[in-house]
């Protein structure tokens, strides 16, 4: 499973980019992932602020609705404003710099993931907060599946990605 902790796994893919692909490849990929995410921090920001105050005739629930919803759009400006400052910054550096600023980063790398992540989650859960209880209550199983299927299938899909970079 994904250990969200573990700098030097996501280090050491992009040191095997550089490696392989060359030092602009890995400049381009890095620059590339970090403006999906700031696209699908902003359409994920969008789309809670855009989301109407909740049907459900429960105050407790229209208050947590709220609260997430809230969240998630700190979370997606969050994502959004570390994403753009990574992209910003690695773009305005030669390629044979790039990695050596991922290397000195690695920390923060994986703020703009874990923010859009979170911003997603909250989306999802005020999707389903969002109607009246009847429908809340049949939409939010699927909710929780959705949830941890998607940590499930992240995770799944980051080992094979580590284990493929890492058998050559």
């Amino acid at each position: 499973m994904y250990q969200w902790g573990n700098y030097q796994n996501n280090l050491d893919v992009w040191k095997l980019i550089k490696n392989d692909d060359g030092e602009e490849e890995l400049s381009n990929k890095s620059i590339k992932l970090y403006e999906i995410i700031t696209i699908l921090s902003g359409l994920c920001c969008g789309s809670l602020i855009g989301l109407s105050n909740s049907n459900n005739e429960n105050d407790i629930v229209i208050y947590i609705y709220d609260v997430i919803r809230g969240y998630g759009i700190i979370s997606s400006v969050f994502s959004g404003v570390v994403s753009v400052a990574i992209c910003s910054l690695i773009s305005s550096l030669s390629f044979s710099n790039t990695y050596s600023f991922i290397e000195k980063t690695i920390q923060f790398s994986t703020i703009p993931l874990l923010t859009t992540i979170v911003s997603l989650v909250c989306l999802v859960i005020c999707t389903s907060l969002h109607f009246k209880m009847y429908v809340m209550f049949a939409t939010l199983p699927y909710t929780v599946f959705v949830i941890i299927f998607s940590f499930y299938f992240f995770g799944n899909i980051y080992n094979v990605v580590y284990q493929l970079s890492h058998s050559n």
